[in-house]
């Protein structure tokens, strides 16, 4: 599998499973933008020094088990439920509180 081409659901798996991490992911993409954004001139500012410290601060969580995030995306999972879903209707309900008065 190509990491760059790999879905959200994909990678988390595959740190869950230790298949590979979030700096060789990220790694991948960089390379994958080397490749093609010459000819695209698609993204014209980079982090890349930023996104690696970022991604090795994912790997060094995924190795310990540890979690970074909002508890309520967190605490809003259900079986068979986006983890963010009560809070987007949360959040949709508020808009539509703010448009009916």
């Amino acid at each position: 599998m190509n990491l760059w081409q790999a879905s959200a659901a994909e990678l988390t798996a595959g740190y869950a499973r230790g298949d590979f991490s979030p700096r060789e992911a990220l790694d991948a993409v960089l390379a994958r933008i080397e490749a093609v954004n010459p000819k695209l001139n698609a993204i014209v500012t980079f982090d890349i020094e930023g996104a690696r410290r970022a991604a090795d601060a994912s790997t060094a969580r995924w190795r310990s088990g540890t979690t970074l995030g909002d508890s309520r995306w967190r605490s809003t999972h259900r079986e068979g439920q986006h983890p963010g879903a009560r809070y987007a209707r949360h959040l949709g309900h508020a808009r539509l509180r703010r448009l009916r008065a």
